[in-house]
C-alpha cells in the first residue's frame, strides 16, 4: 500500500523542524519531545523508503541526497494538510454562525 499508511503527518512536521534546526536535540526542544522519539520517527520514514535521509554526526544532522529529494514532498504534504485544516475550521465556524430554526 501507500506510504500514508506508515508515515504520519506529525512525523513529516518533525522532519521539517530537524532540517531547519540541524540538531536533533534542538529540534526536540522546539517540539517539546525527546531526541529519542524524533530519532524513532525519522527511522520509521527512512525504513519506509529504504534509504537514509540524513548524514548524522555527533554535532549535527544534515540532509543527504535522498533527504534533499524528499524535502519538497514533505513540505508540500504538510502545507496541504495545514491548508485543509484551515479551510475546514473556517467552514465549520461559518456553520456555527448560521443557526437553523425549524417550525
Amino acid at each position: 500500500m501507500g506510504w500514508w499508511k506508515q508515515v504520519e503527518i506529525s512525523h513529516l512536521e518533525e522532519f521539517l523542524v530537524i532540517v531547519e534546526e540541524k540538531k536533533l536535540g534542538e529540534a526536540a526542544e522546539k517540539l517539546y519531545t525527546t531526541s529519542s522519539t524524533l530519532s524513532k520517527h525519522i527511522h520509521a520514514i527512512e525504513k519506509e523508503y529504504g534509504v537514509p535521509l540524513f548524514d548524522r554526526s555527533k554535532r549535527s544532522i544534515v540532509l543527504n541526497e535522498y533527504g534533499q529529494i524528499f524535502l519538497p514532498f514533505a513540505q508540500s504534504i504538510v502545507n496541504a494538510h495545514h491548508e485543509a485544516e484551515k479551510k475546514i475550521k473556517k467552514k465549520k465556524a461559518s456553520h456555527k454562525k448560521n443557526i437553523s430554526v425549524y417550525a
